[in-house]
């Protein structure tokens, strides 16, 4: 069995698509063979359940293991449309009886439990407990931004915290508008080299704006509904978290014409 990898998926803003991410990538991994577990550290708004179509087979969540009112295997459920993805709901009243001792307690028993390849863990628009809490157990963060200067200084300012934390982040930049090109070139928008340049990161890969994602999240669906640009992106990153070598824009329909304007 290969060593489970612990990764964030996070940033300190909200909004930039951090769940959505977090699903999506969850199952291109489950569809190339891995078990992964999403564990959802919003414990005041969690959607993940809501995401990934699971809100009603939720009985019990994260907070209801930590005090011992059930056990993980009672809790974990599974994505049923792909084998090997697994969901660990969060509680919505703020996750008091969640102490760092009992989410690390959480997080091992995961891994002995289930045996994953991936743990992703994801965490709410801020730095608070539940940031602290996944980055004392992360082997690695996955920061998600968008094109807005908000959500770059955003990623900027949690790459920053994960690197005193001694968490190597890697960037994502979701939500990318390829509908518009020139506006790259022009410098009307920061471009993908530019928001490298400003968050300090290394770059994992970029997801394009795609309005029917949305639209299958509101059915409780995830990309393997959709085909394009947004399929190969997914993809492109759970192969690159694999240690593959994968060109940026590798599937897209436009990438000749992407990579001369960015």
């Amino acid at each position: 069995m290969s060593k489970c990898k612990i990764v964030m998926v996070t940033s300190c803003k909200g909004g930039v698509g951090k769940s959505t991410v977090c699903a999506n990538l969850g199952l291109a991994l489950a569809k190339s063979g891995k078990r992964v577990l999403l564990c959802d550290c919003d414990y005041n708004i969690h959607c993940l359940d809501l995401i990934m179509g699971l809100q009603d087979s939720i009985v019990f969540h994260a907070a209801d293991v930590v005090a011992g009112r059930t056990n993980l295997g009672n809790a974990i459920v599974k994505y049923p449309q792909t084998e090997g993805l697994y969901l660990l709901a969060a509680p919505e009243d703020g996750g008091a009886e969640i102490t760092p001792d009992g989410f690390r307690i959480l997080i091992e028993t995961a891994k002995e439990l289930l045996h994953p390849d991936y743990i992703f863990l994801d965490t709410p628009g801020d730095l608070g407990k539940s940031f602290q809490y996944a980055a004392s157990v992360s082997t690695g963060a996955l920061v998600i931004t968008t094109n807005q200067p908000t959500a770059i200084r955003a990623a900027e300012k949690t790459a920053a915290e994960l690197y005193d934390r001694g968490v190597d982040p890697r960037l994502i930049i979701n939500y990318f508008d390829l509908s518009d090109l020139r506006s790259y070139s022009k410098e009307d928008r920061s471009s993908i080299v530019q928001i490298i340049d400003q968050t300090y990161t290394r770059l994992i890969g970029v997801i394009p704006f795609h309005y029917y994602l949305g639209r299958a999240q509101e059915k409780g669906s995830l990309y393997d509904s959709l085909r394009g640009d947004i399929v190969a992106a997914f993809e492109n990153i759970a192969n690159r978290m694999e240690g593959k070598e994968v060109p940026l824009f590798h599937g897209f329909r436009e990438r000749k014409k992407i990579k001369r304007v960015i």
